[in-house]
């Protein structure tokens, strides 16, 4: 859940209801709800998810710029893997035909003797 930014996803929804709570308190729902979502109101829970975001990107992308150098020092190995040889398959022949075999049951049945 933490590799997804669940986290940063549950903060974010509290930080939207907190707003939209002391919004709706202070005027109507409609606007409530727009000064909510519309990105220009943010509240001090919204600039820490939003910078605490961009904190991660940017530690990940140096991970990835670190990943990237380590793996290119490493010096490449070319194998040379040798030509196939040709290879005979041998299959095994069919029955020319399948005749249907018939197994009678024992008369009279063995639990009537």
């Amino acid at each position: 859940m933490h590799l997804l930014g669940v986290h940063w996803l549950a903060l974010q929804m509290v930080a939207w209801m907190g707003m939209f709570a002391l919004s709706s308190q202070q005027g109507d729902l409609a606007g409530a709800l727009e000064k909510t979502f519309d990105g220009k109101h943010p509240c001090p829970l919204c600039s820490a998810v939003e910078s605490g975001q961009q904190k991660e990107r940017e530690q990940q992308q140096k991970q990835l710029v670190d990943t990237v150098n380590k793996v290119s020092a490493v010096p490449l190995v070319a194998f040379v893997l040798p030509q196939p040889t040709e290879t005979v398959l041998f299959y095994f022949e069919t029955a020319g035909s399948c005749d249907f075999v018939s197994i009678r049951p024992p008369s009279p049945p063995p639990w009537l003797a």
